[in-house]
């Protein structure tokens, strides 16, 4: 493997990321020109440009993967300046498609979604030991506001306050350095709604356990 610098969203990693640009790129063409493969496939999104300019670097063709609808404007300048130098797209949906390449013509797209293994996820394979008299609703996601879960905490209140059933509402998976702010709002607006009956799990070894013992699964 060859180590690469990760770019985040502080100052300090910036600068780190673009002292280490040249030596990391110049360690992929080096790579590249040893491994000799037919085609460089970058991974991650928008923002891996390292691994096109060494494939290009290299004489290599390269296919790009795109998988979110939402990057800094910076970002999405320094794709538009370098798209062309792809020779074809991989998207992980028709929204990636629409805003990342809505005006290419030229160039052959592939959208792949990501894979599921669906025997993995059978019912058999879990028990279910929650209690029927509590009904739990379920999102997955790591805290981030590209997930809209302000909306799954309204979805909370409304429900709250138009059946008396006992219900429980969890937002499985991690919260991450770079959102803690984020979760810190979230937090806020579950005091201010009053929502006692919302979880946040953190994240888990197991989903399927969590998916096993709930009762409806939302996607906000």
């Amino acid at each position: 493997t060859t180590p690469l610098t990760t770019l985040r969203k502080n100052f300090k990693s910036i600068l780190i990321y673009i002292f280490k640009f040249i030596p990391e790129l110049y360690l992929l063409f080096k790579l590249f020109r040893k491994l000799k493969p037919d085609l460089v496939h970058v991974s991650g999104g928008s923002w891996q440009i390292k691994g096109l300019l060494a494939g290009r670097l290299a004489g290599l063709k390269v296919i790009w993967h795109l998988n979110d609808t939402q990057a800094p404007k910076s970002l999405k300048l320094i794709f538009s300046l370098l798209q062309n130098h792809a020779h074809a797209f991989i998207t992980a949906g028709y929204r990636v498609k629409e805003y990342y390449l809505a005006n290419e013509n030229c160039k052959p797209i592939f959208k792949i979604s990501a894979p599921v293994d669906c025997s993995a996820f059978n019912p058999s394979l879990i028990k279910s030991i929650h209690s029927d008299d509590v009904k739990r609703i379920i999102t997955v996601t790591n805290i981030n506001p590209l997930k809209g879960l302000e909306i799954f905490l309204k979805v909370a209140e409304i429900l709250n306050h138009k059946t008396d059933k006992l219900l429980e509402f969890r937002i499985v998976g991690p919260v991450y350095n770079s959102q803690k702010k984020y979760f810190e709002k979230l937090k806020n607006i579950k005091k201010e709604l009053n929502l006692k009956n919302v979880i946040f799990v953190g994240a888990v070894q197991d989903i399927r356990i969590e998916l096993a013992n709930s009762d409806i699964y939302v996607c906000t």
